[in-house]
């Protein structure tokens, strides 16, 4: 699928912050285990939310970013000149913005395990925050790469990690309480997860994504060298 070849050479262009991103939780567990708080709960499960709301953020200025980086080396003409739709364009950038958190996961998963037995909680709580965070991150990806398609880059990704604030704060359903479940998830007898919320956030993420695909298909492409 041309979609999947388009990914590869956005992620290759941002190899080296992949593979910071891949190292950064095992080096937050290191310091936590240095330090002496594998014992202490409470440090356990704040460092997993600092660490979910870095994912959050790295997928809000990384998506709002991609299509502006594109423009600005005049890449995009090439790629669109190849029989490549701008939907399929726009979700290549999408997938370039959700794998980054994708593989950050995958390290986040395994430090937070040793992080969370040595401190004697369930691992229930790990594979929660991580289908939370891989949930609420397609929907910022999809909500920063939309706002990309009109705004600069450094607006788009605070409109989109700012709308995905408020929606927590009020507990607004789908997206709203998805971020929030995730924030205020407690390290021991974890509520359930509603299936419910998670399905609205990935019919929102779509919708949001279907709506930047009609915009940016009708715009005319900003090639400015500034």
């Amino acid at each position: 699928m041309k979609t999947f070849l388009l990914v590869r050479p956005l992620l290759w262009m941002n190899r080296w912050l992949l593979l910071l991103l891949l190292l950064w939780p095992y080096a937050m567990a290191t310091l936590l285990l240095i330090g002496g708080l594998n014992s202490a709960p409470e440090d356990v499960l704040s460092v997993l939310k600092q660490e979910c709301m870095y994912g959050i953020a790295l997928v809000g200025f990384n998506g709002a970013a991609l299509l502006a980086n594109e423009q600005r080396s005049r890449r995009i003409v090439t790629v669109l000149a190849r029989a490549v739709s701008r939907a399929e364009y726009l979700l290549a950038l999408l997938l370039a913005a959700w794998v980054p958190l994708a593989l950050y996961v995958v390290g986040f998963a395994v430090s937070a395990c040793l992080l969370v037995r040595l401190a004697g909680a369930p691992l229930d709580v790990v594979w929660r925050l991580v289908l939370l965070l891989l949930v609420a991150g397609l929907w910022v990806a999809s909500l920063s790469i939309c706002f990309s398609v009109f705004l600069p880059s450094i607006l788009g990704s605070l409109a989109s990690l700012g709308i995905t604030s408020v929606l927590a704060y009020f507990s607004v359903g789908g997206p709203g309480r998805v971020t929030a479940c995730m924030m205020r998830m407690p390290l021991t007898l974890t509520p359930p997860l509603d299936a419910v919320d998670i399905l609205l956030t990935l019919a929102a993420s779509a919708a949001v994504f279907a709506a930047a695909s009609v915009v940016f298909a009708r715009r005319d492409l900003n090639l400015s060298t500034d």
